[in-house]
């Protein structure tokens, strides 16, 4: 035999409207709603973090190339190739920058009316893989 209670102080009544909560298609609805709204956030983040990462690479790249021309400055201005595409260690650099390895090629002379006796055109481009990130043009001067 079970003992069953009569009266243990709670009265059922029926709520008023004010009073009842969410029915389960407006928790469904508002759910949805906050779902595409957070994907529309989780896009934008992805874009400026895809962006970002390549801003990054061009700096990096830059870099690469800078370095790559630092050392062709370092070099006698007389041993500097006089045209056409540089090799070994007047050209064909691997320069590493935050954990990418960059390739810089050099070229010399593009600008000819730039390519005397005491200057010296030269271009520095930076690849990361296949692509070009950077490209740097200066002119070298013998001061001697």
């Amino acid at each position: 035999m079970y003992f069953i209670p009569r009266d243990i102080g709670f009265k059922a009544r029926r709520l008023e409207f004010s009073e009842r909560g969410f029915t389960m298609i407006e928790i469904m609805v508002s759910l949805g709603l906050a779902g595409i709204a957070f994907s529309g956030l989780l896009t934008a983040f992805v874009g400026h973090s895809n962006h970002n990462t390549k801003i990054k690479r061009i700096a990096d790249a830059g870099k690469a190339a800078s370095e790559a021309l630092d050392i062709l400055r370092a070099a006698p201005f007389d041993s500097l190739p006089r045209s056409g595409i540089g090799t070994g260690e007047f050209g064909d650099f691997d320069v590493d920058v935050d954990g990418q390895s960059y390739h810089v090629d050099v070229e010399y002379c593009l600008e000819s009316s730039f390519c005397t006796k005491d200057s010296l055109h030269i271009t520095a481009r930076a690849y990361l893989g296949s692509e070009k990130f950077s490209e740097i043009e200066v002119v070298y001067g013998n001061f001697e």
